[in-house]
């Protein structure tokens, strides 16, 4: 039986900047670029450098529709 709930999958990846070298590791969505997020340090763009693991989570519901509807 599959349950109705929607799942995220979530990847463990290794990033590296391409400006200063940094490297760290960090949990992300599947649906992040390979190039994206920014380096903690210098700002500059990160890369992908390994996927590490992968986990599925149950999705966060998204709290504004209820609280737009209890407004009136």
């Amino acid at each position: 039986m599959r349950s109705s709930k929607a799942k995220l999958l979530l990847l463990r990846v290794r990033r590296r900047c391409l400006v200063c070298d940094f490297e760290d590791e960090r949990e992300e969505p599947h649906t992040t670029d390979e190039i994206a997020p920014e380096c903690p340090r210098c700002h500059a763009p990160t890369e992908r450098i390994a996927v590490l693991g992968r986990r599925h989570v149950a999705a966060v519901p998204n709290p504004h529709p209820g609280a737009l509807g209890r407004l009136c």
